[in-house]
């Protein structure tokens, strides 16, 4: 069910990561870059640093000892990383990862010239098998 995929992809990355990773500071920060409402007052240069500073606290796993004061200051850190709501938002505006991807992007069986079929008789076949591998290396 690609639902259920989706929802999967959105809780092993976002809500239940134990830790920081490749997905939270790829992905994360775009989604949060272009779907967090934040003060208007803020002027870019102050989103990219509160971004940054966010950035920074997430990988080395601070949030424990953020005060309530940073948080409120940051709308990046308030939740940290982005919400389900950002993250479906995100995927319906082409926002893609192979977590996300419909299988029949990812498994392209037709693009694949096939040499060999099938093995019937693999004592007798083996050796033909072999000598086609170590061709195509």
């Amino acid at each position: 069910n690609p639902v259920t995929r989706f929802l999967s992809a959105y809780r092993d990355k976002w809500e239940m990561a134990r830790s920081p990773s490749f997905y939270k500071k790829r992905y994360g920060e775009e989604i949060v870059r272009q779907y967090r409402s934040v003060d208007p007052s803020f002027s870019e240069e102050d989103k990219e640093a509160l971004l940054a500073e966010a950035g920074t606290v997430i990988l080395n796993r601070q949030l424990g000892s953020l005060r309530h004061e940073d948080v409120a200051r940051n709308p990046y850190l308030n939740p940290p990383g982005p919400t389900f709501k950002e993250f479906v938002k995100w995927a319906l505006n082409g926002g893609m990862d192979p977590h996300i991807m419909p299988y029949y992007q990812s498994c392209a069986p037709c693009s694949i010239d096939y040499n060999i079929l099938r093995l019937e008789k693999l004592n007798e076949e083996s050796g033909y098998l072999f000598s086609v591998i170590e061709r195509s290396y």
